[in-house]
């Protein structure tokens, strides 16, 4: 019996250790976006990667009932959740609809992907909120890894729920974003 107990305790010790994210604390709450400004189609382009089981909960949570994100029926409760967490104002203030592309989900990783159709020569002066988990953990903080123009460095946006809504600059010297 107790060689049974301390078996469980080193075995739940040892998941804790390799898969700490499926510990409610652990320390780090973040979601990472890569945008990239397509010229040619004049839409942001993004990829998003956020951790599924926090996903999971975010989703389930908010529908109140259990959301598994390996059923094809979870597909429009996710894609509602992006729509009304990561969002974008044109530069006059006016909100441009998300379309959706796609998602992969793994075991590690969940990536989404989406896009905003601009229809303007260029993304200078949106706005882009980006709320992802903020209902969830008072210290998330997501980023915006945000490439105006191919072969130059990406420019990096931070969001939290003290800045949930960041302005799009050409921070390049002499820069515009075509």
């Amino acid at each position: 019996m107790v060689a049974s107990s301390v078996r469980s305790a080193l075995l739940a010790s040892l998941l804790f250790v390799v898969f700490p994210c499926w510990v409610d604390g652990h320390p780090n709450h973040d979601a990472v976006a890569e945008v990239d400004w397509n010229p040619e189609s004049k839409s942001l382009e993004v990829a998003m990667r956020v951790t599924p089981h926090e996903l999971e909960r975010a989703l389930s949570d908010n529908e109140g009932r259990a959301v598994d994100l390996d059923e094809e029926k979870s597909l429009p409760v996710l894609k509602a959740y992006i729509e009304a967490n990561v969002r974008l104002l044109n530069a006059e203030g006016k909100p441009v609809k998300l379309s959706w592309v796609g998602a992969e989900i793994k075991v590690r990783s969940a990536w989404v992907y989406f896009e905003f159709p601009i229809g303007k020569p260029t993304p200078i002066g949106c706005k882009i909120s980006n709320t992802i988990f903020f209902e969830r953990h008072e210290d998330q903080k997501n980023t915006v890894a945000l490439k105006l123009k191919s072969g130059e460095p990406r420019t990096f946006l931070r969001f939290s729920k003290k800045e949930p809504r960041v302005e799009i600059k050409d921070t390049r010297p002499g820069g515009d974003a075509e």
